[in-house]
């Protein structure tokens, strides 16, 4: 089953250029492989990106269909996450559509925050290709994983942080009362501490709020920037009132 959902994921393309060289592009649910050819038919470049969430994801449909899961573990505990993220329905729809990048534009707004998940993806590639061999015995290798799984613990929790301070938004403005937006903000907390204290992360909650702390600094700046340039256009619509027009203003008061 796990071999076919691959299989019914997949699309592909090719292009031919000009200058005689082929590229091949193929999409395996979040997995993404450009292979590029010169006039001889001879690989020359190849480009492989998203294996480890590919894996992760299929994994965890082949879990939430009969009950368990084969391999990948940390890869699916992964995309458990993310689901407390973004939803179900949208991480399962950009898989079988082979949209990588719909996940990306719902965790990142900003060409900065685009990177960042660039980088989530390839450090979960690099666990991927070396946690299911002999490599990880080799103590350099066994260091870099734990950097690189540092790193997507950090990623996952800075997303979740940005995730729940929106949510907290959207809750108040549509005039939920504190208590009521406490319990499920504690219930959405609960859920993630627990996800990710299956793939090992330490520190969830002290990271958790050091995120929080810096959203909400930032969007304390961000109104603040606001309210200046509201003062601004307000005192440049003042001065383009004709004299007369605010002279009668002031007769009438």
């Amino acid at each position: 089953f796990h071999e076919m959902l691959h299989s019914i994921t997949t699309v592909g393309y090719r292009t031919n250029y000009n200058t005689g060289k082929v590229e091949h592009n193929f999409y395996t649910g979040f997995y993404q492989y450009t292979e590029i050819e010169n006039a001889q038919g001879e690989t020359i470049e190849e480009y492989r990106f998203g294996r480890g969430l590919n894996e992760g994801m299929t994994e965890k449909i082949m879990k939430d269909i009969f009950g368990k899961a084969e391999s990948y573990n940390y890869e699916r505990k992964i995309c458990d996450v993310l689901e407390l993220i973004i939803g179900e329905k949208t991480l399962r729809h950009a898989y079988f559509k082979a949209d990588l990048e719909s996940v990306m534009n719902k965790l990142a707004s900003t060409e900065e925050e685009k990177e960042e998940f660039k980088r989530f993806i390839k450090y979960l590639d690099y666990v991927n290709s070396v946690n299911n061999n002999f490599n990880i015995l080799i103590p350099h290798v066994r260091k870099n994983i734990k950097i690189a799984k540092e790193a997507i613990s950090e990623y996952l929790t800075k997303v979740f942080s940005k995730y729940l301070m929106n949510s907290f938004e959207f809750k108040m403005s549509i005039k939920l009362n504190d208590k009521t937006i406490k319990e499920m903000q504690e219930f959405e907390i609960k859920k993630f501490y627990k996800a990710m204290s299956d793939i090992g992360s330490k520190n969830i909650l002290r990271t958790l709020r050091s995120h929080i702390k810096e959203y909400e600094k930032q969007e304390k700046q961000e109104k603040e920037e606001e309210q200046k340039e509201l003062e601004r256009v307000r005192e440049v619509e003042i001065d383009e009132i004709p004299l007369m027009v605010l002279l009668r203003k002031n007769d009438l008061s």
